[in-house]
């Protein structure tokens, strides 16, 4: 309660003060009666202004519980104070409406009951009673009317005298409207998935179909002419030869195209996680030089504290060794000696994501190339199926990123890639 503001030698004075103003009945000596008397005068109006002063803090205080009870129970959030049992031992009218119930049908009653995961909610609050911190979590919480809404809660310890713990005060948010727009989120990014996923089986159906076609086709000319040769009363050894040797190269043809899509699309289930994007590709230039490219030559720029992306590994890694093998593959083609390759990573905050380059220094692709580099039945390889960057652009699209190329270009050729940021926990 607030205390009187006037000191004891002030309430005197102004005692006196008004003594003095008083007409005095009679003749008053100076003996020790009239001394009494007005000692006892001068406390009787200090107990009357202290009186008043009390009077005052009294409605001071009155008005500041009333604003401090007003602010506790229509606070936007719901407040409760539990103990070690989870017994309710107060909780404010927000916090009873976030359950659906009366306050006092909530006191004394154990919190667990009106929750969805007991366990949970048990775990939780023996974390909160042993740390000094603040400690949360996100629980559902069943309503008295039969439904059930999200709450973020967030407690703290309270210690009594002895400085042991006694109870934990709790703040109660409703996140119903959050939790459903991550749950549509999470379903239309599922959704989305799943026709990216159908898109690739689509793509690469259309690419097995046109790639396969030219080599069964050219195996069945080949074919014929070996009947023909064989009908034949002369019999032309030469062609016979010619015909058998086409038909073994298309049908090595048909296999190199089934084998590089196997390679680069069997995969198991998809596993989207956080990786060290540095580290993988310093994995797989680890892996290009075992794999008869020990001359390999890269020029690492790597954005040093680089967050984790969120992708899938295995498919990441699929593509970065399909560029880097494109790209030896054509400055060996072009004679050249050289094996350099430049790999950055840069970091774009506004787009929260990493981006990846990748440049060579071969002989480059012309325009008619560049436009169709992506198309997935097109190669400027001899023995190539044309499926590597099309299939590679599809993984990079499924993992929330873009592959591109760069098209003017003097030398070489320069391709790009990026992948989303993974987001913290909040």
């Amino acid at each position: 309660m607030k205390k009187s503001k006037i000191p004891p030698d002030e309430l005197r004075n102004r005692a006196e003060q008004c003594l003095a103003q008083q007409p005095i009945p009679g003749q008053c000596h100076e003996d020790a009666s009239c001394k009494l008397m007005h000692e006892l005068d001068a406390y009787t109006l200090e107990l009357e202004m202290q009186n008043e002063e009390l009077k005052s803090a009294q409605a001071e205080n009155q008005v500041a519980l009333q604003r401090y009870t007003e602010l506790y129970d229509f606070a936007p959030v719901g407040y409760l104070t539990l103990e070690n049992t989870g017994r309710v031992v107060e909780i404010n009218l927000a916090g009873a409406a976030l359950l659906g119930a009366n306050r006092g049908d909530i006191i004394d009653r154990s919190i667990v009951s009106y929750l969805t995961d007991r366990l949970a909610f048990k775990k939780y609050l023996q974390q909160a009673f042993l740390s000094k911190d603040n400690v949360i979590a996100e629980l559902g919480v069943k309503r008295t009317n039969g439904g059930i809404i999200d709450i973020h809660l967030e407690s703290r310890i309270s210690l009594d005298e002895e400085g042991l713990p006694a109870v934990i005060h709790t703040i109660m948010t409703d996140i119903s409207r959050r939790k459903s727009l991550e749950r549509q989120l999470q379903q239309q990014r599922s959704e989305m998935d799943e026709l990216i996923k159908q898109q690739v089986a689509i793509q690469t159906a259309a690419a097995i179909a046109h790639d396969l076609n030219q080599p069964l086709a050219a195996i069945s000319a080949f074919g014929e002419v070996a009947l023909r040769s064989l009908n034949k009363d002369d019999v032309s050894a030469q062609a016979l030869e010619r015909a058998l040797v086409g038909l073994v190269e298309q049908a090595q043809r048909a296999g190199l195209c089934l084998h590089e899509l196997l390679r680069f699309l069997q995969r198991g289930e998809l596993v989207i996680e956080p990786i060290n994007l540095n580290g993988l590709i310093e994995d797989v230039i680890t892996i290009v030089r075992h794999d008869k490219f020990s001359c390999f030559q890269p020029e690492l720029i790597l954005q040093p504290n680089l967050p984790p992306v969120l992708a899938n590994s295995l498919q990441v890694k699929k593509v970065l060794l399909n560029l880097l093998y494109n790209s030896l593959d054509a400055i060996r083609e072009a004679g050249l000696e050289t094996t350099k390759i430049s790999i950055k990573v840069y970091t774009h905050a506004e787009l929260n994501m990493a981006q990846v380059t990748i440049q060579d220094r071969g002989a480059g692709l012309d325009d008619e190339a560049i436009k169709r580099v992506f198309e997935p039945f097109f190669t400027t390889k001899r023995n190539g199926s044309g499926l590597g960057l099309a299939i590679s652009r599809s993984l990079i699209e499924a993992n929330g990123g873009q592959l591109w190329m760069d098209e003017n270009v003097e030398t070489g050729a320069i391709f790009h890639f990026t992948l989303p940021f993974a987001l913290l926990a909040e």
